[in-house]
């Protein structure tokens, strides 16, 4: 029996439309962390290892909505990017409440400068980027690493980013990138594939077990996200709730507890801090209490 059920769409795209596909987990109805994935220059949404990682995410309990954009413009597959995004907030039987944009080559540049604009937006929190491959430079052409790399240095530090790349990788030259990661403002996890190239194989190596080694870096990366938010979360209501009795000073414990997770949001202390304050009973949003003591 599968882990998850796969459904083929096509999202409305100005007067056209993108071939994607939506990968659910079977057995699970409460979801709430989903995945947009889309693939390089070339191929389509059904590259081995987009399909094998949104194969993988579904069925450890995420949802993965991958598509295909053949053009060649950037600006274009961010457009793209962008009306999948707004057909999976479109999806009401979904409660999407941790947001992950991903995509492997020239879709990962995409889902990067997509996270940088929606990051001057509170309305759409995206947690994280998910970078296969990132093509730092055309091969041979490094400099040209400046100009790729602008949307990653532009990224807030609240954001976290994920680059899987091979050592091997003939558009990503590793002394460039170890400069270019001590620039980016946003937290920053690499994970360098031993022997893989751009295309994330490696010579004398099975391809399933290097898909299994790369999509469980993924997934471990993705749950360590979650339940780092969902304990920040924890820690400031139960600040929040404690102020209605006690006073200011235990919301200000609650700040002191979100700063210390290393993965701090500007939207996260604000949707906590609205969320905790409207469920005490009589109380007003500094966190006094307006019953009668």
């Amino acid at each position: 029996m599968d882990k998850f059920d796969e459904e083929r769409l096509e999202v409305p795209f100005g007067t056209k439309s993108l071939d994607a596909a939506l990968c659910v987990p079977a057995s699970v109805t409460d979801v709430h962390t989903a995945v947009i994935l889309t693939h390089g220059a070339g191929g389509d949404m059904n590259f081995k290892h987009l399909l094998s990682l949104a194969h993988s995410l579904a069925s450890n309990g995420f949802i993965c909505l991958r598509f295909t954009c053949k053009g060649l413009n950037l600006s274009y597959r961010v457009k793209a990017y962008c009306a999948v995004w707004d057909y999976l907030k479109s999806l009401q039987k979904f409660t999407i409440k941790h947001m992950f944009f991903g995509g492997r080559s020239m879709g990962c540049r995409a889902a990067v400068a997509v996270a940088r604009q929606l990051s001057n937006e509170s309305e759409d929190p995206v947690q994280g980027v998910i970078c296969l491959s990132f093509p730092l430079h055309p091969p041979g052409q490094t400099s040209t690493h400046r100009q790729r790399s602008e949307d990653l240095r532009k990224l807030p530090e609240h954001m976290r980013v994920l680059f899987v790349s091979g050592t091997e990788d003939n558009m990503c030259d590793r002394v460039l990138f170890n400069k270019v990661v001590k620039e980016i403002k946003a937290q920053v996890e690499v994970f360098w594939l031993q022997g893989g190239n751009h295309g994330l194989t490696v010579k004398e190596r099975a391809e399933d077990s290097v898909l299994d080694e790369v999509n469980s870096k993924v997934i471990a990366w993705i749950n360590a996200d979650v339940y780092i938010y969902m304990n920040a979360i924890g820690w400031f209501t139960s600040a929040c709730f404690g102020a209605a009795k006690y006073g200011s000073r235990t919301v200000e414990q609650g700040k002191h507890s979100l700063s210390k997770c290393r993965f701090q949001r500007p939207y996260t202390f604000s949707f906590c801090y609205r969320f905790s304050c409207s469920r005490i009973a009589g109380g007003k949003r500094d966190g006094s209490s307006t019953n009668p003591q």
